[in-house]
């Protein structure tokens, strides 16, 4: 006879394998699937999670393959941690394009695969939309990782929706991103902080500043927070959590090209042409051909200093109107062969250990973590003026509008200032 002990455990692996089940051969997870899921998180079903985990004994996690950096921490730091902590294969399956697993789930959706390749995906914004209203995802699930309940705050604009559209627990964070300015304090001692000193800047030093045509991701996103400081609704809140209105871009967004046309003739190039990519703006920030260059990683000041590519002169700063923020996710497949594997790779990518050392800016929040873990997060960017507190960060942080908005500003810029005639 089985004793007490025994068949807690085995009641607790039930719940466990009921939670992770990949029976439904559909999308459309059924009622009591759901229910259960949503079922408020327990440290014993974790447990039980974790017993699955180790007996699955992989995990594989399909991932843009475009960031040195980004698959170096993935194949050497988490899946070392993955394989100390829990005896857990971490695969790295490099893509070129997220395109490429996009396709591939939806391929199998349609063919019925319910033992498929792919157990986490890294994803956000359009694809994270796409996959969710394809039901390609299983979930939700990100109340049931610890690290989520401990480290994460469900409330935040940018961890509740992802470019506007509401993650519903469906994903988790790996990282964010937020709009910074880097300059060169031996160069320049004041640099402008808000948009009304950046035009009269940019007007007694012609030639020294530009940003990335909106092709590139950071050159969208400096015109899309133009565009939130100075259209003519008077901020980004008319454009949030509505349905997409084309009319009112075209209407609000006139004082946007106003702006940034009366910028234009003291651009680098006389704004004739603007780099192609960030890469290209940071050559020539580096050389000192202008005085700035624009990121999404708050980090990044401090990690070029760090390496001595930069000065350890450069300094950084946000907007005081305040700078885009958007994060980015991991998220599991509707037919995972691997659901609690995935499980613990989401929550240890959420670990303090995994964010702080990463290199790129925090998903969880820095308010939430412990004094003695905040001090190694400091140490982590050593002391480096370059880099931007996380207090500073989190007060100026703005949410991402929905990629309809975004692709009609970009519109909105290549018809009203990119072209020549702008």
């Amino acid at each position: 006879m089985r004793n007490l002990l025994e068949i807690k455990e085995l009641r607790r692996l039930s719940l466990a394998a009921a939670l992770l089940a990949s029976a439904v051969s559909s999308a459309q997870v059924s009622a009591d699937f759901r229910r259960a899921l949503l079922a408020p998180f327990l440290e014993d079903r974790w447990d039980a999670i974790i017993s699955l985990a180790r007996a699955e004994g992989e995990v594989r996690w399909w991932m843009w393959n475009g960031d040195r950096n980004t698959n170096l921490w993935v194949d050497e730091f988490a899946a070392r941690r993955m394989w100390e902590l829990y005896g857990i294969r971490l695969r790295r399956v490099g893509v070129d394009h997220p395109s490429v697993f996009m396709d591939r789930l939806a391929e199998d959706m349609k063919k019925g695969v319910s033992d498929g390749a792919i157990d986490v995906v890294w994803l956000n914004g359009e694809n994270f939309r796409t996959a969710r209203r394809s039901d390609l995802l299983w979930g939700p699930f990100a109340h049931h990782l610890p690290n989520y309940i401990k480290y994460s705050d469900p409330a935040a604009q940018d961890i509740a929706y992802d470019f506007g559209f509401p993650t519903n627990g469906f994903e988790t964070v790996y990282g964010r991103a937020q709009l910074v300015v880097y300059y060169d304090g031996a160069r320049l001692k004041t640099p402008p902080t808000n948009l009304v000193q950046l035009v009269r800047w940019v007007r007694q030093n012609p030639g020294r500043f530009t940003y990335p045509e909106v092709n590139d991701h950071t050159g969208s996103g400096f015109v899309r927070n133009v565009f939130y400081h100075t259209n003519s609704t008077g901020g980004w809140q008319a454009f949030m959590g509505k349905e997409f209105d084309a009319e009112l871009v075209d209407r609000a967004a006139a004082t946007t090209w106003a702006y940034l046309n009366g910028l234009k003739p003291y651009l680098w190039q006389q704004g004739q042409r603007y780099p192609k990519t960030v890469s290209e703006l940071d050559d020539m920030f580096q050389k000192g051909e202008v005085d700035f260059t624009i990121s999404y990683s708050p980090l990044k000041g401090a990690n070029m200093v760090k390496v001595k590519a930069w000065p350890p002169t450069v300094r950084g700063f946000v907007l005081a109107e305040g700078t885009l923020r958007n994060a980015n996710f991991v998220a599991i497949p509707f037919n995972a062969k691997n659901k609690a594997a995935a499980l613990v790779l989401a929550n240890m990518v959420m670990s303090p250990e995994f964010q702080i050392l990463s290199g790129t800016m925090m998903g969880i929040e820095y308010s939430k973590l412990s004094e003695k873990q905040q001090d190694i997060y400091r140490g982590r960017v050593g002391g480096n003026e370059a880099a931007i507190p996380p207090e500073v960060l989190d007060k100026h942080a703005l949410p991402e509008l929905t990629e309809e908005y975004v692709r009609a500003i970009e519109k909105g810029w290549r018809d009203n200032v990119g072209s020549s005639g702008g």
